[in-house]
């Protein structure tokens, strides 16, 4: 297959270039050159090429080639990408057998902790970085998640990758999940959990905003109780570690499904 320049510089950004720097290497794998024809050629401001010239020399993709004209820039073997990737591979295969190592010890040393706090303890977070990782306590939920509200994963961490890669671990863990949602946010549930729905884990519950509104998101698992608030390109969370405080906010989510209108994917 071959792309069109604009679809090459889009893949090559993929590869982790940025597009001005994937428009030199490309111009350089044409046929070598120095700054000022790297410049012409681009429409890159040549101070600015020398600084993606330096960039790319260090990562090795492109070199200097001297001869009786001169030096010259040229580009390397684009099977360099390839290896690239296989080294990046590697390292993160030994991140994860490093995390299989010591993952049971975190776990050990957080299990001690929490037995020392009790039965109630606070944690906040801040940022899409602190949703992510509030969103991936989620997944050790046993048995079943209530949420009070639906912001849907791309609301919360404002990346679809990462969203996706969730929902493959939420189906894979096999817990249940019960939305309470208000009508104007219902298509938004739907749109979102049909791929739980067709696993058998999802149900959402409709309730007018005058029974009860919803203006941020609590989720309800295990013996914690997460708050999601944002507003503007703010956000910020709270974890409530606490069995007495979950239980109760079950007994109310109980109380407010019972007044639900269920919604229906077919």
């Amino acid at each position: 297959m071959v792309l069109n320049i604009d679809e090459l510089l889009d893949q090559l950004q993929r590869l982790g270039l940025r597009k001005d720097e994937a428009a030199v290497y490309v111009e350089l794998l044409k046929e070598p050159g120095n700054h000022l024809q790297l410049s012409r050629k681009t429409g890159v401001d040549r101070a600015k090429i020398y600084r993606l010239v330096e960039h790319l020399e260090k990562r090795g993709l492109i070199a200097r080639r001297t001869d009786d004209r001169g030096t010259f820039l040229v580009a390397s073997d684009p099977d360099l990408f390839e290896a690239e990737l296989a080294g990046e591979e590697y390292r993160l295969s030994d991140r994860r057998n490093t995390l299989g190592t010591v993952l049971p010890t975190l776990h050990t040393i957080q299990t001690l902790t929490a037995a020392g706090e009790g039965d109630f303890s606070l944690k906040t977070y801040d940022g899409q970085a602190g949703f992510k990782q509030m969103c991936w306590h989620e997944l050790k939920t046993k048995g079943e998640i209530i949420t009070f509200g639906h912001g849907n994963i791309e609301t919360l961490v404002n990346d679809l990758g990462w969203a996706a890669k969730h929902r493959t671990f939420q189906v894979a863990a096999r817990y249940h999940t019960r939305d309470l949602v208000n009508p104007d946010k219902a298509i938004r549930s739907k749109l979102a959990s049909e791929r739980l729905y067709e696993a058998r884990l999802y149900r959402a519950g409709v309730i007018t905003p005058e029974v009860l509104r919803f203006d941020d998101q609590m989720v309800v698992y295990n013996n914690t109780v997460a708050i999601y608030h944002w507003q503007d390109a703010h956000k910020a969370g709270l974890e409530i570690i606490s069995a007495t405080f979950a239980n109760t906010m079950r007994q109310l989510f109980e109380h407010y499904w019972k007044l639900t209108k269920e919604i229906s994917f077919n």
